[in-house]
């Protein structure tokens, strides 16, 4: 079961395009996060802030077209281990996934109106 997941998600990847113009990306992220932050270092793009309580970051390896989302899922895997919050955590393990989900679909879509 956890290939297919794995499987899943890999297959879902798409190739991104970086933009020349970061005053565009700049400003469609900071309509999109709190504290947001464009920082361009070497072949990387990262857009890093907060996507309603959950701090994101958006990766990208201009050469490649690679990306990769981060967020703090371990905080939720650590309290499934805390007695009696099990339920609390797995409500914020889903909470946190859609959130993030909605901000890597935002992102996708404004590198690609960026391009």
């Amino acid at each position: 079961m956890a290939v297919l997941v794995v499987l899943f998600v890999l297959a879902r990847r798409q190739r991104v395009v970086c933009p020349g113009d970061l005053e565009a990306v700049r400003a469609g992220a900071s309509f999109l996060l709190r504290r947001a932050e464009v920082v361009q270092f070497g072949p990387f793009l990262s857009v890093r802030g907060v996507a309603g309580f959950v701090p994101v970051e958006f990766r990208v390896h201009c050469t490649s077209g690679r990306y990769e989302v981060r967020w703090p899922w371990p905080l939720g895997v650590a309290l499934l281990f805390v007695p009696g919050a099990a339920f609390a955590a797995l409500a914020l393990l889903v909470w946190m996934a859609v959130v993030v989900g909605r901000f890597e679909r935002d992102m996708l879509d404004l590198f690609k109106a960026a391009s």
